[in-house]
């Protein structure tokens, strides 16, 4: 059963006691392969939109509308 459990997982139990927070192939090189995040926020009198650049932390643009009218 534990040899099951070890090839199912390609990594002994000591191996995933040493490292048990271990990020995954893709959640390692996706900064890299997909480096622009686009955030948005919307409430109920505006919008705020930005484009970052993962690997650097970097605003690459910001866009905000205010709106003063009230829909009351």
């Amino acid at each position: 059963d534990s040899f099951i459990q070890a090839a199912w997982t390609r990594r002994s139990r000591g191996e995933l006691d040493k490292r048990p927070n271990r990020k995954s192939w893709k959640q390692r090189t996706n900064m890299y392969m997909r480096p622009f995040l686009f955030n948005v926020f919307f409430s109920k009198k505006f919008v705020h939109a930005k484009v970052m650049h993962r690997s650097i932390s970097k605003v690459i643009s910001v866009a905000t509308t205010n709106v003063d009218d009230s829909y009351e």
